[in-house]
């Protein structure tokens, strides 16, 4: 879009008047914007993959008016650009929920057809299920599963960047929760239970 934000709105105080009679009139610019935040949401609702490529250079356009209209409000609708039938996939009620590949390629390209609320009910619902996926049991390690890696890390004294990385580059998943047990010069084990200061301490002196 080459006219700026004066002259989208068609002040007449700054921009000339041959300019404004070249300019599309705001309230079709309205319909225009909606009719493209409509026809985008049909091509990806309905998977319409012979348009992709139209529409990619359509989101583009889409994305511009979008954000003059973050700016300069010439809608005067704040749920201007969400679509309804996405809000009714977030009713508890909904019977047949919102797919993963067209809610993945909505949140990375049109978001903002998603209410903010219902972006935030997704982003705290994405936080739980990768917290109930973690190995977050403060149990002992004879209850923990087989396919889980080991609970209790010993770390020297006197070798914490070598058993700090030795044991950071084979452990596949960070998230599970592990305890650090320190080895002292002599080769035993220092006393202590590790309940987030061990931890809190093997990190800092790794990182000096």
């Amino acid at each position: 879009m080459i006219t700026d934000d004066e002259e989208f709105v068609g002040n007449t105080e700054i921009v000339d008047e041959k300019v404004q009679t070249s300019n599309i009139e705001l309230k079709k610019m309205v319909v225009f914007s909606k009719f493209l935040n409509d026809f985008v949401f049909t091509i990806v609702w309905e998977r319409l993959t012979k348009l992709y490529h139209l529409m990619h250079s359509i989101v583009k356009l889409l994305k511009e008016l979008y954000n003059r209209d973050c700016r300069i409000k010439f809608t005067n609708d704040p749920s201007f650009w969400h679509v309804q039938t996405l809000d009714q996939q977030f009713n508890p009620q909904t019977i047949k929920p919102m797919k993963d590949d067209i809610l993945a390629m909505i949140l990375k390209m049109i978001p903002h057809m998603i209410s903010f609320h219902n972006r935030l009910r997704l982003f705290q619902l994405s936080l739980h299920q990768d917290k109930a996926s973690q190995n977050r049991s403060p149990g002992p390690q004879q209850y923990i599963s087989e396919d889980s890696e080991p609970r209790t890390v010993w770390i020297r004294r006197s070798y914490i960047l070598e058993d700090g990385y030795e044991y950071l580059a084979k452990r596949k998943n960070m998230k599970d929760l592990f305890k650090i047990t320190f080895i002292n010069d002599l080769g035993f084990e220092e006393e202590g239970i590790d309940g987030g200061g061990l931890l809190k301490e093997f990190m800092s002196e790794l990182a000096k």
